[in-house]
């Protein structure tokens, strides 16, 4: 009786605790968290921290109803798409989490004739897990959704840098440059094949000059794709094979037998442009 007690005077301060969190805010520039937010931003924040404070006492009330999964779901997305820092939202974790326990004070205040030290006990570590609950699931979903944004970037980046530049109405160059690995790989070969049968090319010259490191992985998807273009009838030929790449693809078993290969990006187009005129 007296926990749900308790779970009721804080149900009932829901307005108070959000209006003190609000008031204690400071100026941080470019931060929703801003004491200069606009008004309607300064609304949607006091919903959410009086849903925050509805769907912690349920959990304190019943363990199984836990519904902190969806709210920290919904503000963690907001946040990570907003590119609110995570340190932001955990000092206001922090700061509400002290509001929180005050008006607990103030209960236990009011009520002190009745309440034993071991209710007190039992509070604090149920109020306290909860909140470390709720800032770890608010952690996991912001990371998970900036991992995504990440991603996404990246494959923007890559398609954007992995361009096919076509040189001739039947030959097209696929500079490759920099770090590659399995992920850039697969969109390498994505976006080559795609554009090649958009260009309508005969020849596609892909110079690996700029390209320091090829992994087992790596050289799979890349020779993976050269098969792909042969088997749509475009001649491959490959481009800026360094002396070290060289001897990681013979160790790796990767034979450039079946394909013509140039040190330099000039030689296989002066050999290109030869080969079209005869």
């Amino acid at each position: 009786m007296k926990t749900k007690a308790l779970h009721d005077f804080l149900r009932e301060h829901a307005d108070s605790m959000t209006a003190e969190w609000l008031h204690s805010r400071t100026y941080e520039p470019n931060s929703v968290y801003s004491s200069d937010t606009p008004d309607h931003m300064t609304k949607e924040l006091k919903e959410q921290n009086k849903l925050f404070i509805m769907t912690l006492v349920n959990l304190l009330e019943d363990p199984l109803n836990d519904r902190l999964s969806s709210w920290a779901q919904e503000i963690a997305t907001e946040r990570a798409l907003s590119e609110t820092p995570l340190y932001r939202t955990i000092h206001q974790f922090t700061r509400f989490r002290f509001i929180f326990w005050e008006y607990v004070e103030k209960y236990i205040s009011i009520h002190k004739d009745g309440i034993t030290s071991a209710d007190i006990l039992y509070w604090s570590k149920s109020i306290h897990s909860a909140f470390d609950h709720a800032i770890e699931l608010f952690t996991r979903y912001y990371y998970q959704v900036s991992d995504a944004r990440i991603e996404a970037q990246k494959t923007i980046i890559y398609k954007l840098t992995t361009p096919i530049i076509p040189i001739s109405d039947e030959i097209g160059i696929l500079p490759i440059v920099g770090d590659i690995d399995t992920h850039r790989a697969q969109l390498i070969s994505e976006t080559a094949i795609k554009k090649a049968e958009e260009l309508k090319l005969n020849y596609i010259v892909v110079d690996i000059s700029g390209v320091l490191l090829i992994d087992t992985m790596v050289a799979g998807q890349l020779f993976k794709m050269i098969q792909m273009l042969k088997l749509l009838g475009i001649d491959v030929t490959i481009t800026g094979i360094r002396p070290e790449i060289a001897q990681t693809a013979t160790q790796l078993g990767i034979d450039f037998g079946n394909l013509a290969t140039f040190g330099q990006l000039k030689h296989a187009l002066r050999y290109l442009f030869r080969d079209q005129s005869n």
